[in-house]
């Protein structure tokens, strides 16, 4: 279990994080929120790579700030921008990650880096050089490099930024398989990514954390608030373009789908909220169109 308390980062006057309350246990955890909101701050002082100016974090029994070290062996990380020796194969990358980690024994290190790469679906490619590889082929290569030691604790910061949807939905179910018996911490500023993975989630906005729960916590935020109608251009312009979550061309009019805490035309429709609507209602549709 992870335990974080009154965690804030601050860069002279720019507040990046502002006292972060938060309790994350074994599963996938999903951190959700807009660039710029201090994910990856949170992310990088998780992977003890980065100091907090105020406020505790314990892994287990374990202090951030006295036991480092500690936490760092319990710990795998895959960070946004994930570098790679091109001229490496997947083999050559792995056994340099798994003597960096520690894992002294070749035989040992052979035999986890086949498990990894099985698990990854890898095994194929295994001999091939890392600049051969495709950006979903590199993430899940990023992965086995994260779980090289059999961390307690994965971290990953934006994973599936530049995948195609193909490659997103293999990742997240990859993730959901490695978060079972170890907390995984996902990153991430696409809602897809958590849907249908994560067992709990927050939202970070700002440098704040917004909400914490599931799916549904979040999903709730926009009951009552999503409204589906059919307006003019001229009209489309006076709106709050934050709060409008579809539109499309129906005829001469157009069809908008937005979050509003009041009815914003007499025809408009209540319809049952996404997870997406939830998460602009909370972070961008909080006061009226």
């Amino acid at each position: 279990m992870i335990k974080i308390h009154s965690l804030s980062k601050k860069y002279r006057d720019n507040v990046v994080l502002d006292d972060i309350h938060l309790t994350i246990e074994n599963g996938l955890f999903g951190l959700l929120g807009p660039n710029g909101a201090g994910k990856t701050t949170l992310m990088r002082i998780l992977a003890t790579l980065l100091p907090a100016s105020s406020g505790t974090v314990e892994v287990g029994d374990n202090s951030l700030t006295k036991k480092p070290d500690i936490i760092r062996k319990q710990l795998g990380y895959l960070p946004q921008y994930f570098q790679i020796y091109p001229q490496l194969t997947a083999i050559e990358f792995l056994d340099y990650v798994g003597v960096m980690k520690g894992v002294k024994k070749k035989e040992a290190r052979v035999d986890q880096i086949h498990k990894l790469l099985q698990s990854v679906n890898l095994s194929d490619v295994a001999n091939k050089k890392v600049k051969t590889f495709s950006g979903g082929m590199k993430q899940r290569l990023g992965i086995a490099q994260a779980l090289m030691g059999d961390p307690s604790i994965v971290i990953i910061d934006e994973p599936t930024a530049g995948l195609d949807p193909e490659e997103r939905v293999r990742f997240r179910n990859l993730l959901s398989r490695i978060s079972i018996n170890r907390i995984v911490i996902l990153s991430t500023h696409i809602v897809a990514d958590i849907e249908s993975s994560c067992d709990q989630l927050a939202v970070l906005h700002k440098g704040k954390l917004k909400l914490t729960g599931d799916v549904d916590t979040l999903r709730k935020q926009a009951e009552g608030k999503v409204w589906l109608f059919e307006t003019d251009e001229k009209t489309l312009l006076r709106l709050d373009e934050r709060k409008i979550i579809s539109s499309k061309r129906s005829g001469s009019n157009i069809q908008l789908k937005l979050v509003s805490d009041e009815k914003p035309a007499p025809d408009a429709t209540s319809v049952e909220p996404s997870l997406e609507d939830g998460y602009i209602a909370l972070i961008g549709g909080s006061h009226n169109v």
